[in-house]
């Protein structure tokens, strides 16, 4: 139903005053529907707020945020043979604070493995893999830690389960033909694949870290 101007009957045509006697017609303002909008949206924000849960403050968390200074005293001691100790007890002492830290647990394995602590790097590898499955890398440097160790059987049945994601994974392939051979299993089948591998125009093997 079309709105009159109460003035002089003309159709208003929605407009805000009469185009006809420019009388002002009864029209709620676009500023007090703005104005509307606006409290709607403030009070479901602060419903909002309010159901959300209340943020930690930053002195709580201390122990999730690193000062800068203490991974350059790491980063000096690891370019120093004689402070290699200190570097990984600082690792080891960082990643108890938070609890869980997967870079600084990886970099830990791969420490210990460089220094022969083979023991060390597996218990780290573990804790690492524990929370980064999808890790098949760093999975086969758990093996290679086994192997080390003399735990033969063990690293192989790692390496069996990176490959059962990855078959074209040349170097974990070759390790287990290594292994299964010094356990005096037959081979056949994975010299076949790793030949099928070595030929040109094989698919490229990518595995992507955590």
């Amino acid at each position: 139903m079309t709105k009159k101007c109460k003035k002089c009957g003309s159709a208003a045509n929605g407009y805000s005053y009469c185009t006809t006697c420019g009388a002002r017609q009864d029209r709620i303002p676009l500023r007090l529907i703005l104005i509307g909008s606006l409290l709607v949206i403030g009070c479901v924000w602060a419903i909002w707020a309010r159901r959300r849960p209340a943020q930690l403050p930053l002195q709580s968390v201390h122990s999730t945020v690193l000062p800068a200074a203490r991974w350059t005293d790491i980063d000096r001691a690891l370019n120093d043979s004689h402070r290699m100790g200190s570097a990984m007890a600082s690792l080891e002492a960082m990643i108890a604070e938070r609890g869980s830290y997967p870079y600084a647990e990886r970099l830990l394995a791969n420490l210990y493995y460089q220094e022969g602590l083979y023991s060390k790097s597996v218990h780290w590898y573990r804790i690492y893999l524990a929370h980064s499955e999808m890790d098949d890398r760093t999975r086969l440097w758990l093996a290679k830690s086994l192997a080390a160790q003399g735990q033969i059987q063990a690293a192989d049945a790692v390496v069996s389960e990176i490959l059962l994601r990855h078959p074209n994974y040349r170097e974990a392939l070759r390790l287990q033909i290594k292994w299964m051979e010094s356990l005096g299993l037959q081979v056949e089948m994975q010299s076949k694949r790793l030949q099928q591998l070595d030929l040109p125009g094989s698919p490229a093997f990518v595995v992507h870290k955590r």
